[in-house]
């Protein structure tokens, strides 16, 4: 059998990624770079493979965070007369707050969670006023 050259691999040409995307670090903005590391932090990422950098922005994230911690503190508060309504009147003020600013956010995908949530606290903080009202 004589010699066979093997020929390289070609090397697949990898585009940039587009926004949004973000550093799992440092959350700087990763997107259209020509290097897959970050220049903030060092850190590499695959724009292939998802898990390697944030697909949304930081900022978005924060209001999932902040709109789903609210509604389990407000289910939990619900379970407590009075002084859970009074959580709940709490917790819908801040919920209004953060809705108000994702719904006007562009990049906010998640609309209809900022839309439930404080609708769901300010049925969770009538029920005791309800109640009274009834016994009265």
């Amino acid at each position: 059998m004589p010699d066979a050259k093997l020929e390289p691999l070609p090397q697949l040409k990898l585009k940039p990624l587009k926004p949004p995307a973000f550093c799992l670090s440092c959350k700087y903005n990763i997107a259209y770079l020509s290097e897959f590391r970050c220049p903030e932090c060092g850190r590499s990422f695959d724009p292939t493979d998802y898990r390697t950098y944030l697909d949304e922005d930081p900022e978005v994230l924060r209001y999932n965070t902040i709109l789903l911690n609210c509604t389990v503190i407000s289910f939990f508060a619900f379970l407590f007369p009075i002084i859970g309504t009074l959580i709940n009147l709490l917790l819908l003020s801040i919920t209004i707050k953060v809705a108000a600013k994702a719904i006007s956010d562009k990049n906010y995908k998640h609309k209809y969670l900022a839309i439930t949530v404080p609708t769901l606290i300010a049925i969770f903080s009538t029920r005791d006023i309800f109640l009274i009202i009834f016994y009265l």
